[in-house]
């Protein structure tokens, strides 16, 4: 079979668009393992956020509702004016809890309040106030060592003063600062909504403290519905949302007006955090350079087997198409393209070692009136007469026999054997068969002409010579008659 002239592209291109498939598949597949750490860390915000929620409420509830009307000993305090700042803070970085067995473990608490230098006048009205609402300060450092993104709770009394957990949070707020903290957003919406948990940021009560990337969850305290002041819990955005590795990107916090139009933002999801207010997304910020270069890390075995499989394929294909078409123009080299049997090199280079019978022989046939043929019915008949008896020829020979074109209308036989006789017949029947269905492929037919010559192979197979003896004995044939065999 011929070998097509495109067939190194198919090798090339075939392949690899199965390989392509295949990394589409593993594309998607990386997509899919994506989405789903994705989704997982959104829920886990969610329920972070739920639970922010309800410290918050509970916090509020706490200062509106239960701290101690006694007053807490101003000797328990060190207390301090800073740059003007009063500072106040528990002498013991940490307590027993009370009504628990002694051999309960401390509890390391760190709170601090801040207040105008008034605030250290401890015979003060404002004092006795700060120090009554300070009994609940423990309460906020607890509350704040829960969960490490919540990076700072924070009592805001509306007479001015700042309860806050830990104590390095407020420990360097300025006089300046804490006279504009109720022109603050967080105060201000706090203030206006009443019934909800106000979400500022990210970055909120955190513009106090100087601090970035962290959002404030806001709701008011009253007292028989006074308002006393604001609850405040700094939540850090980057704790919050954590880190989604092994991936490559990386979820943002945003809020609604402030998410990107552009392509980088991948499965936004909007936040719905009860007793909120909240008007915040997350989305996965994508990057197609970070996220291949992820894909390739993640999926390097798959893709490298992939790859190997395509050159291993890639090459043992090529490989052997080379072999086939060398075959192919190898048995070009020595077969008749129009008939498919041996040419006479074909012939030749059969010969070449063979191993005889007792007897060989050699045959040349020839059509009669071929000219005819081909001026009566036209070229392609003739070639069809010409495809026939090779055809034929070829049937009615044994597989150790063979049979070559040797241009034009003249064919070719070789055949071996241990009897004269049956190679006689066996030419004979050769030539029966060829005239006997001949008007298959031309009206009325056709017949051959031959020459045979058989001797033993003791002799020795002189081609050449038992060629040219069989050709004379069928120009015999030809000029006594035709459609006759001269052996």
């Amino acid at each position: 079979m011929k070998p097509k002239k495109n067939y190194k592209k198919v090798v090339i291109f075939v392949p690899l668009a199965l390989v392509i498939a295949v990394i589409a598949v593993m594309a998607y597949s990386y997509l899919i393992v994506l989405n789903q750490q994705i989704r997982t860390e959104y829920r886990n915000v969610n329920i972070m956020l739920q639970r922010a929620g309800k410290i918050l409420v509970a916090l509020d509830y706490g200062f509106t509702s239960y701290y101690e009307t006694s007053l807490t000993a101003s000797a328990d305090f060190n207390i301090e004016v800073v740059d003007g700042v009063c500072q106040l803070s528990p002498k013991e970085s940490s307590i027993l809890t009370q009504n628990l067995a002694h051999s309960s473990p401390p509890i390391n608490i760190s709170y601090m309040m801040v207040g105008d230098e008034k605030y250290c006048n401890v015979t003060s009205d404002v004092t006795e106030l700060a120090l009554r609402k300070v009994t609940l300060a423990p309460i906020i450092s607890f509350l704040h060592d829960l969960d490490d993104y919540v990076i700072g709770v924070h009592y805001l009394d509306d007479h001015g003063f700042i309860i806050s957990s830990p104590k390095e949070a407020i420990q360097g707020i300025t006089q300046e600062q804490l006279n504009t903290i109720r022109l603050k957003t967080f105060w201000q919406e706090a203030a206006q909504n009443p019934d909800v948990i106000s979400v500022i940021g990210p970055s909120a009560f955190s513009e106090v403290l100087m601090q970035r990337n962290n959002m404030t969850l806001a709701m008011p305290v009253f007292e028989n519905k006074e308002f006393q002041g604001v609850v405040v819990l700094d939540v850090s955005v980057d704790k919050l949302i954590g880190d989604l590795s092994p991936v490559a990107g990386k979820l943002r916090l945003v809020r609604s007006e402030s998410l990107p139009l552009d392509r980088s933002v991948y499965l936004p999801h909007k936040l719905n955090v009860s007793y909120t207010n909240m008007d915040h997304y997350l989305y996965y910020h994508w990057d197609w350079k970070n996220e291949l270069s992820q894909f390739v890390s993640d999926m390097s075995m798959g893709i490298t087997v992939v790859l190997l499989a395509y050159l291993v394929t890639v090459i043992g294909a090529l490989h052997l198409g080379t072999r086939v078409e060398k075959n192919y123009y190898e048995n070009l080299a020595s077969h008749d393209p129009m008939t498919g049997v041996l040419n006479r090199r074909g012939m030749e280079e059969f010969l070449k070692g063979k191993e005889h019978n007792t007897y060989l022989s050699i045959s040349v046939f020839d059509i009669d009136n071929f000219k005819s043929i081909n001026d009566t019915y036209g070229h392609d008949i003739g070639d069809n007469v010409i495809c026939y008896l090779g055809e034929q020829i070829e049937k009615s020979i044994r597989s150790t026999d063979a049979v070559a074109r040797f241009g034009g209308e003249e064919f070719v036989i070789y055949l071996t054997g241990d009897d004269r006789d049956v190679l006689k017949k066996i030419m004979l029947r050769v030539k029966d068969a060829i005239t006997e269905k001949s008007s298959s492929v031309v009206e009325r037919g056709f017949t051959v002409s031959g020459g045979v010559e058989i001797i033993e192979s003791a002799e020795g197979c002189d081609f050449d010579k038992l060629f040219k003896i069989a050709d004379e004995k069928l120009y015999e044939a030809k000029t006594t008659g035709k459609n006759k065999l001269v052996f």
